[in-house]
């Protein structure tokens, strides 16, 4: 089975085939996992060409790139990067395989210019989606066949790479995002005495710096070779030392607690960020090096349980805590667009690039054959949200085939929705289209690519009266849709309920929402929701969102 799946990543279609097989794994008896330690099978000869290896390309890459004995023995010495499988001869492998490198330098290209070139030389695909069946760790053959992985897996394999080479190297990770509890790994490269991070996909040095200039991040860890793992938030990001007061427990039930400090993410669960100190007189809990713009809760672990200590709060870019405190006395009228904010101008997703594409649409109609004789109906020009953008025709009458153009944008739509003379939505039986079946399947979800200068024709069967035309650009599901079922929580020592709401307009609005409260919105649809607050004119804001350099838009 191994050695199938080994041939099969080298393939064109690799990650199709390799979900496939990693699925057939479940037909067959699952291996039994053993955990050893290193020092049970790790031989003299193997640690011996290790050591020879890594003095050999340290000393030569020093002419190009110096680093001293403590650099080195931490970050080109050790002959393991992570938790790959160690296999002999993997150092001198690449080491063979990369000697173009020291020809380039030598050839006078630039140190930063040549470790982009070792960097792109593998290209990785990115892919998270490992069956559960298979968790095992690779070999650094395989990971470099199939060409795809997690961020972790290609920093992996990347550096393996430098260090062969004599380039002190490190992944560097957050383990969760302030809208991920995934989180990220990248590699860290030590360069003119100091470390550089690089993501392993987008291996451009000022593409990280963006990140985190721009990223909500409570902590950063370093792998190091001779410990677990090493905080090093504070070389990255501003950080933040709050003592937080013990409120909700008694001094007997805490005094022998493991404090700890935590984030709400999926499912409004608690997941731990780091451990604390309690203060001398037991009436305070201190953490230390926590990331700023991030919203925290503050607690211990009881049977499983997270008991919190105080209220949630926020920790903003000059170190100043605010707690969120609900005042159940003052309640106010709140507007809610979407359950997980639309990060529009971050560095991952760009969703506001979705529904800006719809600019430059232009729709036709004709009831000849052709579109040599037609009619421009309109020109969209001022796309300013992700909800449904409506066309109101100006003059309702009868129209066989209508032309939808994409003239000055590349843009991505999700449904086209067209509206009889009565507010009635014409059927997609009623006419035929040239492909792009996405586009009529009801999931807004689904979408279909339409190129800068291409078209999609849509022709009824039969002539229809056409009262207004709806194009919903792509989107992530978290914008209120009508019809959906909405439930508003707000936090008071626990998840409290305000009520559920069926949709009737993309704004939901509640009457009774504590002023200063911490609120979570759940759907009957879709997983991604994030805790948000309500500032004094019941508009929703995410608090780190408001003081960073992102850039978000309210639903209007």
């Amino acid at each position: 089975m191994l050695d199938q799946l080994h041939d099969t990543l080298t393939k064109t279609n690799r990650i199709l085939k390799y979900e496939t097989l990693l699925d057939s794994l479940q037909n067959n008896k699952r291996p039994q996992v053993l955990f050893k330690n290193d020092t049970d099978f790790l031989t003299p000869d193997f640690l011996i060409e290790n050591i020879d290896l890594a003095f050999e390309a340290w000393i030569k890459m020093g002419v190009y790139n110096e680093v001293d004995f403590e650099i080195f023995k931490d970050f080109i010495l050790p002959y393991r990067a992570g938790n790959e499988i160690l296999d002999n001869g993997n150092r001198e492998y690449l080491y063979n395989k990369y000697q173009w490198v020291y020809d380039s330098l030598q050839a006078g290209k630039s140190f930063k210019k040549t470790l982009i070139d070792i960097l792109n030389f593998e290209k990785f695909n990115y892919y998270n989606g490992k069956n559960e069946i298979y968790h095992y760790s690779y070999h650094i053959k395989d990971l470099e066949n199939k060409k795809f992985g997690s961020c972790y897996e290609t920093s992996l394999y990347k550096i393996n790479v430098l260090r062969a080479l004599g380039i002190p190297s490190v992944i560097d990770g957050a383990p969760k995002w302030a809208m991920n509890e995934v989180g990220h790994g990248w590699i860290s490269v030590y360069f003119n005495g100091e470390f550089h991070a690089i993501d392993p996909f987008n291996p451009r040095f000022e593409f990280m710096k963006y990140v985190f200039d721009n990223e909500s991040i409570p902590k950063i860890y370093r792998n190091c070779f001779n410990k677990k793992k090493c905080d090093v938030t504070s070389t990255y990001i501003k950080t933040a030392c709050p003592s937080i007061e013990i409120v909700f427990s008694s001094l007997t039930e805490t005094k022998m607690q493991k404090f700890e400090i935590a984030s709400f993410y999926r499912e409004k669960e608690c997941k731990f960020i780091d451990f604390g100190m309690i203060s001398p007189n037991k009436e305070k809990v201190k953490f230390n090096n926590i990331g700023v713009d991030h919203t925290y809760i503050a607690g211990y672990r009881e049977h499983g349980k997270f008991i919190p200590i105080n209220y949630p709060f926020f920790i903003d870019r000059k170190a100043q805590v605010r707690f969120f405190k609900p005042d159940t006395n003052n309640l106010i009228r709140s507007k809610i667009s979407r359950k997980y904010p639309l990060h529009t101008d971050t560095w991952r997703n760009g969703r506001k690039k979705w529904y800006k594409g719809l600019n430059g649409i232009v729709v036709e109609t004709t009831n000849s054959n052709d579109f040599n004789i037609s009619q421009k109906l309109f020109e969209i020009n001022d796309t300013h949200t992700i909800n449904p953008y409506e066309i109101k025709l100006e003059e309702i009458k009868t129209h066989s085939t209508f032309k939808i153009f994409a003239k000055t944008n590349t843009c991505q739509v999700a449904e086209i929705i067209f509206i009889g003379e009565k507010g009635n939505v014409i059927e997609e039986s009623n006419f035929k289209f040239s492909s792009k079946d996405k586009l009529f399947d009801g999931n807004t979800l689904t979408y279909e690519r339409l190129n800068k200068g291409k078209s999609i024709v849509i022709s009824f069967k039969k002539p229809k009266i056409v009262s207004k035309i709806i194009l919903q650009s792509r989107n992530d599901g978290n914008n209120i849709e009508k019809e959906n079922i909405y439930e508003l929580f707000y936090w008071n020592k626990k998840w409290l309920s305000l009520g559920r709401k069926k949709a009737r307009d993309t704004v939901l609005i509640y009457e009774n929402v504590p002023k200063n409260s911490y609120l979570w919105l759940e759907c009957n649809k879709g997983i991604e929701e994030v805790p948000f607050s309500i500032d004094n004119q019941g508009n929703q804001i995410w608090p780190f969102m408001e003081s960073s350099a992102y850039s978000y838009e309210v639903e209007p």
